[in-house]
């Protein structure tokens, strides 16, 4: 059985704004062997209801992590820089917090899962970086809606 060196995780996400909102993320799994092939899977596409930006970022990793069979070193590709902000310094003082903001307000749920897997798993995040299926991803969030999500593969 081959080897896998890590997981490529490409995310795209419909959201723009801060404000709470409907809208669809997007990721690609792309597995990573150490003879250095590379085979992508199905793109996901999951809808999410009254998110705001920084909770739909977090929502998306969650999807692509959910269908992982087993936990695997990640780089993580996505546009914007919210997450990798997030875990450059917030993780700690949160978890040393009892998952609680500096106004009281909890974490959500969804980074407190990032956070757990993250402890036993390497995780990179990369954000902003231009990558093979950029382009797609783009084009595919601003042709979607909620009410039009279907689960399909990428253009080879």
């Amino acid at each position: 059985m081959r080897e896998i060196d890590h997981i490529n995780v490409y995310l795209a996400n419909s959201s723009h704004t801060v404000r709470k909102h409907d809208g669809v993320v997007i990721s690609i799994l792309e597995c990573v062997y150490k003879d250095g092939e590379k085979i992508a899977g199905e793109a996901k596409e999951v809808p999410y209801r009254n998110m705001s930006f920084q909770q739909s970022e977090a929502f998306s990793l969650m999807v692509a992590m959910q269908r992982m069979k087993k936990p695997a070193k990640l780089e993580v590709y996505m546009a914007k820089e919210w997450l990798k902000y997030c875990y450059g310094g917030h993780l700690s003082t949160w978890k040393g917090n009892g998952w609680k903001k500096a106004d009281g307000t909890p974490v959500m749920e969804e980074i407190r899962k990032i956070a757990e897997y993250a402890e036993n798993t390497p995780f990179e995040i990369h954000a902003g970086e231009r990558h093979e299926f950029s382009e797609w991803l783009d084009s595919r969030c601003r042709s979607l809606s909620v009410n039009t999500v279907t689960e399909g593969t990428y253009p080879q």
